[in-house]
C-alpha cells in the first residue's frame, strides 16, 4: 500500500492548520464541542473544518433546539489561539444573530450522525460524569414495544474481523467526514491491556508505510477493537451513533444486522432518562461473572459494575456439600478491591469453603476439556468412546456435583448437543450413500437427543437470567422420550431470553429434521415462545436477513408448522409424521 496520505483520505488535513473563517471554527465547535475537552483525543485541524461543515446547513438540521448556554466565548477563543489562528475579530456575540436556532445542548448529535442513523425512536447522546458519552432514552419505552427496533443505523465502516490491514484500508478509503467521526470515538490508551496488545500490529502497519504517525495508527486500531460490533459471521462494523451505547450484562437492548443496517431491538421497558444498553459480550448466560469482568477488563479496560455483576452469580450456583437440597449462588463481596474472589454462603450451613468449591470446578473443567479435545480428534468409526450416552452421564454428574445452571453444566450440554448433531448428520450421509430411507430410528434418536440438549441449554440460560437455581432438570433427566402428549409438557417458569436465540435456533434446525411423532413434548411450547424473538433477530425470510446469513427458511417453515400444530394439537399424539424434509406429509 502507498504511504501517501493524499491517496488515502488526505489525512494530512487532520494535523495541518491553516487560516479559515471564524464562522467555520465556531460551526465545528458547537457540533463537536465534547472533542475539545476529552482527554487524549487530538483536535481536528482547522483546514479540514472549513471544508466539512456549513453554518446554514447546520441551522436547518438542528432547528428547534434553543439553548446556547453551554457555549463559552473564552473556550472558543482558546481553540483559535491553540491553532495559531490570527483572524480573531469576530466574537460569539457577533455571530449569534447569524446562527439563529443552532443547538448547543450536550446531547445534540453532530450532523454526521443524522446522515448515518436511519431511524431513531427516542435516544440521545448525553455526557455521564463517570462513563463519558452515553445514550439515554428521551421517552418511556413500554412493554408494547418489546421486540421492535428503536434504533436503526448504517455502519460507517465494515471490515474483516481481526484483519488490521483491511480496517486501515477501509478507514483511509472512507470520506473525510467519516474519518473524523471515527477519530472522535473512545479508544483505550497505550498502557491498557488492549493498548499493549495492539503495539505489534501498529508497528507492522507503521513499518510498511500505511501512515507516517505510529500513534495515530495505534489510536485507530484501538478505536476499532474497542467499538467494533459483530457484522454477519466474520466481519466487524463501526457505527458513529451506536458506538455510544453503554455495556450491561443485563441489557435492555439486543442487536442484529438487517440488510445494510444494524438494528437495536427493545428487550425490556426503558424509562425516560434511563441508560440504553446492550452487551459487548456474547453468551452472557453461559459465562460466570468473574470471566465476564476479566474479559471486559482485558478488551475494554473497565470492570463491569452492572446490576448483574454486583448481584448473585447463578452461573456458579452449586449444591451445598452439607445440605445438597440447597443450591447456593456465588457472590463477589469485594467488587472494588477483589472483584474476582468468590464466596458461597448456605442459609443453613453458613459459609461454604470456597477453596473446596473452586477445586470441584477445576476438576470438572479439566474433565470437560479432555472430553472436548477427544471429541474433536476422533473420527466416525471411533466415536463410541464419547457417545451421547456417555456425555449424558457427564451432564448428570455436573448437575449433581455443581447445579443444573452452573456454567460447566451448560458446557457439558453444549458438548452433548454438538456430538449428537454431528453423529446424526454423519449417519444420514451414510444412509444417502447406501440409498436407504432417511426415516431411520437411529437418526431420529440422535436428533431427538440433540434437540433436548439444545432445549436444556436454552432453559438453563433462562434460569440464570431469572436468578433461578434450575427448575428444568427434572424434565431433562426424566423419561421424556416416551412421552409425546401436549398435556405432559414441561412447565415453563421463565420468559424467553434474547441471549438464548442462537442456541434455540440451532435446536430448532435439528427439530425440523425429526418426524413430528419424535418431537419432544415441550417442542411446541418452546417454538411458540421463541418465534417472536427469532423473527426479530433473524427475520422471517432470507430476503429480510443481512447478507451472509445462511440461505434457509427455518424460521418461516417452523412458524407454519407451529401454527398447524396449535390448531390441531393431536398431531403429537396420533403418530402423524412428515418423512424426510418437513413439507411432504405422510401417514
Amino acid at each position: 500500500m502507498s504511504s501517501s496520505r493524499d491517496e488515502k483520505g488526505n489525512l494530512q488535513n487532520l494535523t495541518a492548520s491553516s487560516t479559515t473563517s471564524t464562522t467555520a471554527f465556531f460551526t465545528f465547535f458547537f457540533e463537536h464541542r465534547w472533542l475539545l475537552g476529552k482527554t487524549g483525543i487530538e483536535r481536528p485541524a482547522v483546514s479540514f473544518l472549513s471544508s466539512l461543515l456549513d453554518l446554514r446547513c447546520v441551522c436547518v438540521l438542528l432547528d428547534g433546539i434553543e439553548s446556547i448556554e453551554h457555549v463559552q466565548p473564552s473556550l472558543f477563543d482558546s481553540l483559535l489561539l491553540s491553532t495559531d489562528h490570527v483572524e480573531m475579530t469576530t466574537t460569539v456575540e457577533q455571530l449569534e444573530p447569524e446562527m439563529g436556532r443552532i443547538a448547543f445542548a450536550d446531547d445534540a448529535p453532530p450532523v454526521l450522525l443524522d446522515l448515518m442513523v436511519v431511524e431513531n425512536k427516542g435516544l440521545v447522546i448525553q455526557n455521564h460524569p463517570e462513563m463519558g458519552r452515553v445514550l439515554v432514552a428521551t421517552r418511556d419505552f413500554d412493554e408494547a414495544e418489546i421486540g421492535s427496533a428503536i434504533l436503526v443505523e448504517k455502519p460507517a465502516i465494515v471490515c474483516q474481523q481481526d484483519d488490521h490491514m483491511d480496517f486501515m484500508e477501509k478507514f483511509l478509503d472512507a470520506p473525510e467526514a467519516v474519518q473524523v467521526g471515527i477519530l472522535d470515538m473512545f479508544y483505550q490508551p497505550l498502557e491498557s491491556p488492549m493498548g499493549k496488545s495492539l503495539i505489534e500490529p501498529a508497528k507492522v502497519l507503521f513499518m510498511i508505510g500505511v501512515l507516517e504517525d505510529f500513534m495515530v495508527i495505534h489510536q485507530l486500531l484501538s478505536i476499532w477493537m474497542t467499538n467494533g460490533m459483530q457484522w454477519q459471521n466474520d466481519k466487524s462494523a463501526l457505527t458513529l451513533f451506536a458506538s455510544k451505547f453503554s455495556h450491561s450484562c443485563n441489557p435492555n437492548l439486543g442487536f442484529s444486522t438487517r440488510g445494510d443496517c444494524i438494528e437495536f431491538i427493545l428487550l425490556r421497558p426503558i424509562a425516560k432518562g434511563e441508560l440504553a444498553t446492550f452487551s459487548y459480550l456474547t453468551d452472557l448466560l453461559e459465562t460466570p461473572t468473574y470471566e465476564r469482568r476479566q474479559l471486559l477488563l482485558d478488551t475494554k479496560s473497565f470492570v463491569c459494575m452492572c446490576d448483574r455483576c454486583l448481584g448473585p452469580d447463578y452461573c456458579r450456583c452449586i449444591k451445598c456439600p452439607g445440605c445438597p437440597e440447597e443450591k447456593i449462588p456465588c457472590y463477589y463481596p469485594y467488587p472494588e478491591d477483589k472483584p474476582f474472589e468468590p464466596l458461597w454462603a448456605c442459609p443453613n450451613c453458613n459459609l461454604v469453603d470456597s477453596a473446596v468449591m473452586e477445586q470441584k470446578e477445576r476438576s470438572m473443567d479439566r474433565t470437560l476439556d479432555v472430553v472436548s479435545q477427544g471429541v474433536q480428534s476422533i473420527n466416525f468409526q471411533n466415536r463410541s468412546k464419547f457417545s451421547p450416552s456417555m456425555l449424558h452421564e457427564l451432564v448428570q454428574e455436573c448437575q449433581g456435583t455443581l447445579s443444573p445452571v452452573h456454567y460447566l453444566t451448560i458446557k457439558s450440554l453444549s458438548l452433548l448437543f454438538s456430538v449428537s448433531t454431528s453423529l446424526a448428520f454423519d449417519y444420514m450421509k451414510k444412509l444417502v450413500v447406501r440409498g436407504i430411507s432417511l426415516n431411520d430410528p437411529s437418526v431420529h434418536s440422535l436428533f431427538r437427543i440433540s434437540v433436548e440438549a439444545g432445549f436444556a441449554l436454552v432453559l438453563a440460560g433462562e434460569c440464570c437470567a431469572a436468578n433461578c437455581s434450575g427448575c428444568y432438570d427434572d424434565y431433562f433427566n426424566g423419561d421424556s422420550a416416551t412421552t409425546t402428549t401436549r398435556s405432559s409438557l414441561l412447565v415453563i417458569h421463565h420468559e424467553a431470553n434474547y441471549d438464548r436465540a442462537l442456541p434455540m435456533r440451532h435446536a430448532l434446525d435439528n427439530l425440523l429434521q425429526l418426524p413430528i411423532s419424535w418431537w419432544p413434548p415441550c417442542a411446541l411450547d418452546m417454538a411458540e415462545r421463541y418465534l417472536p424473538l427469532l423473527k426479530a433477530k433473524y427475520g422471517t425470510t432470507i430476503t429480510e436477513r443481512s447478507n451472509g446469513e445462511p440461505e434457509d427458511d427455518t424460521i418461516q417453515e417452523l412458524e407454519a408448522i407451529v401454527v398447524e400444530l396449535v390448531e390441531n394439537a393431536s398431531c403429537l399424539e396420533c403418530g402423524t409424521y412428515w418423512d424426510g424434509k418437513i413439507g411432504q406429509r405422510a401417514q
